[in-house]
């Protein structure tokens, strides 16, 4: 299963330069709309920059100025837990081909077998997916030395009783995915032992559907690596590893055999990255080994302001800076993610990573534990939360009466007891078990308690989904929070307040900061612009090229219009706090991964959203109705189809139909904000509230424009009869 991994979607964000000869110009802005039909057809603007034939070694290349990696396009996304991230080959990539002195481009391909038909074309210059060099393939390719190695293994259930030689397999049947590495061993242990059964798995079959399959009883044995496994240990426990073969292979890169120089060159390059092994590494270093290894460990905990994955791209703040700290010290930024904060600091006492970065209070009673704080490089002050309609509560005084839930054993508890202390006899009422911030603030939107103490960055988060709640007070001063790290690692210390002491409220930290902690609610309007018909009849300005492109797709143009009303408010040029662009409000990596360019340009805009919410829906279950295969293309549009797959299975988990949206799944999907169910999801936290509102507004307005269209059908008809 190994030779599936691969990277998401950040891939292209390092790539958006690509390896066209010129750059194109911006696109005119779009004329009134009743002359756009004759506009330029968006299909036509689609100029792939890596659309050539090239064959030549690493000289032509260089004079080129650009070297394209062949990736295999994948549907699977994982958020990375214990320091493997799944864009580890782009990273190299990118490294090597600064060390070479070229532009990197990535052209997806559908299929392994395509990746070499693609490169032995001309189609690409070398195949950076990870690759196993089975027998077949060394007629073909030549291959980079190892970026690591792998153990193949045999994979059962958690009833299955543990084998101690090859022999005990046979009996039993095997199953394992054609066109791998796994697939020759199999072969060969069939060849030696008849009475091992081979069962053959597509190549293109996930590899959690076999691992559901496996768990389920479908399947007796499945032939697989430990990497693979490992990867799926991260948020799932409905398996283990039962044998292991003994047999060791190395993962590399292709190449065409006639490419001396070019792999010459990767090769050297391999030899001074960091590719050290990964997900079982436990040891105390201080800076200096931490430089000498070349990888620095990131301990964090998965929410929306450290670490997450949100349309398959990982973002957060605290990794968005940790990962400018790597850049800058020539290091590779891997991610160790606790279960929860408590687990933090015993994480890093035990050298399971290098440092904390998650918003951690600067305490005392911290330090006493063995670990030291870097300078502050934040401030978080508590502030009281009321539903909008509040308008008592001016003063700490006016708590006096008032009932406010927070966690017992939170910082907010602490404050509310000090009033208590102080004479104001505020009531608190502690959060139940597991609850998080968010769910006391939906809990006040919804009236079901009256008052909450979250700090204001989280507020500042949560005024981007969610209506209903507003600060009132600020309890107490702001707190200053700091990175963490081991008492004794003062020279990482003293590296980490240096990084600090010269990027906080720099350019970069604050756009940043704003992205996560406040262009969200200050971009959001609280109140929705009502849907309406324009003069001419039109329900939106670029009625004529949604037409087009639904019709293309096989879409209510109705409904397209509604979700770029909800991506954009009509505006061409709006870009999202997360980079999104357009009128549908288009990632660039993803446009560009389509095909598409410039997204602000209205036609190739629309097109852009329309096929790619094609995509969303033909990534879908294909066993859903119609309607439903719209809301979870919807949903996936705005989330991702990987925490959508994830809300399927919590849904069918909870006795919910996994193949209806409203009512269960997009239920499911709100839990995978609380971490007692994000841990298990192979994607983790969402804030699940975003999309479901997402797919709710977007119906209901799509049904307005079908209401208003169908009244000003019946007005021309009938025109007597409009009022």
């Amino acid at each position: 299963m190994v030779d599936k991994i691969t990277m998401i979607g950040v891939v292209l964000l390092l790539m958006a330069t690509g390896c066209g000869k010129k750059t194109e110009a911006p696109a005119p802005d779009l004329p009134a709309p009743e002359t756009t039909p004759g506009d330029t057809p968006a299909e036509e603007r689609v100029a792939p920059d890596t659309d050539y034939i090239e064959t030549g070694d690493l000289a032509v290349l260089q004079k080129r100025g650009c070297l394209r990696f062949l990736i295999l396009r994948q549907d699977e996304q994982y958020l990375p837990r214990a320091g493997d991230p799944p864009n580890r080959e782009v990273e190299l990539a990118v490294g090597f081909c600064a060390s070479i002195g070229v532009r990197p481009a990535a052209v997806f391909v559908e299929t392994r077998a395509n990746l070499t038909t693609a490169l032995l074309a001309g189609k690409g210059d070398l195949i950076a997916s990870y690759m196993t060099p089975t027998e077949t393939l060394k007629k073909k390719l030549s291959f980079s030395a190892p970026l690591f190695s792998y153990r193949e293994v045999i994979a059962g259930r958690l009833s299955t009783a543990a084998l101690k030689q090859i022999t005990d397999l046979k009996g039993h049947t095997l199953a394992v995915q054609k066109e791998t590495a796994q697939w020759d061993t199999a072969q060969a242990l069939n060849r030696r032992y008849p009475e091992i059964r081979l069962q053959v798995l597509p190549e293109t079959l996930p590899a959690d559907a076999i691992l559901d399959a496996l768990a389920a009883g479908k399947l007796d044995l499945v032939l697989t690596d430990d990497h693979s496994l490992g990867i799926a240990r991260q948020y799932r426990s409905d398996f283990k590893s039962v044998l292991d073969l003994g047999i060791e292979r190395g993962l590399v890169w292709g190449a065409r055999p006639g490419n001396v120089q070019l792999l010459a060159a990767l090769n050297s390059y391999l030899k001074q990255a960091p590719l050290a092994a990964r997900n079982a590494a436990v040891y105390r270093e201080d800076w200096p080994q931490i430089k000498k290894r070349k990888i620095l460990r990131m301990i964090t905990v998965n929410t929306a302001a450290t670490y997450f994955l949100w349309k398959g791209e990982l973002k957060g703040f605290e990794y968005e800076m940790a990962g400018r700290f790597a850049k800058q010290n020539g290091l590779q930024l891997e991610v160790i993610v606790a279960d929860d904060y408590d687990a933090l600091i015993p994480m890093l006492l035990a050298g399971q990573g290098d440092f904390i970065a998650a918003f951690l209070t600067i305490t005392d009673e911290r330090r006493a534990r063995g670990v030291e704080f870097s300078v502050p490089y934040n401030y978080a002050a508590e502030t009281v939360v009321a539903r909008t309609t509040e308008r008592r509560i001016k003063t700490i005084q006016d708590l006096a009466g008032r009932e406010v839930m927070a966690a017992r054993s939170s910082y907010p508890w602490t404050l509310l007891g000090n009033l208590r202390a102080q004479g104001i006899k505020v009531n608190r009422r502690a959060a139940p078990s597991g609850a998080q911030p968010d769910d006391m603030l939906e809990w006040v939107a919804e009236g079901k308690i009256d008052l909450t103490v979250v700090d204001d960055q989280v507020l500042a988060m949560a005024l981007g989904w969610l209506d209903g709640v507003k600060m009132v007070l600020t309890l107490g001063t702001p707190q200053p929070e700091g990175w963490v790290a081991r008492a004794q690692d003062k020279q990482l210390l003293k590296s980490i307040n240096g990084f600090w002491k010269k990027e906080y409220r720099s350019t970069d930290y604050n756009i940043a900061y704003n992205r996560y902690f406040k262009s969200a609610s200050q971009i959001r309007k609280a109140v929705q612009q009502q849907a309406r018909l324009y003069r001419d009849g039109s329900i939106s300005p670029y009625d004529p090229l949604v037409r087009r492109f639904a019709g293309m797709y096989n879409f209510d143009w109705r409904l397209i219009v509604a979700q770029m009303f909800q991506e954009s408010r009509f505006d061409p040029n709006v870009v999202s706090p997360s980079g999104a662009r357009g009128l549908m409000q288009v990632m660039p990596s993803t446009a560009k991964e389509m095909g598409f360019r410039n997204v602000k340009d209205p036609p190739t805009g629309i097109h852009a959203g329309v096929k790619y919410l094609d995509t969303m829906q033909n990534r879908g279950p294909q066993e859903l109705d119609a309607s439903n295969r719209v809301y979870f293309a919807l949903a996936s549009y705005n989330a991702g189809a990987g925490h959508v797959m994830d809300a399927r299975i919590l849904a069918r988990q909870m006795g919910r139909n996994p193949n209806l949206w409203f009512g269960n799944v997009e239920d499911a999907m709100r839990l995978l904000s609380k971490p007692e169910y994000a841990r298990r999801a192979k994607c983790g936290f969402v804030r699940g509230q975003e999309p479901i509102n997402y797919v709710r507004q977007i119906v209901a307005r799509y049904r307005t424009y079908m209401d208003l269209i169908e009244q000003q059908k019946a007005d021309k008809t009938h025109p007597a009869l409009k009022p």
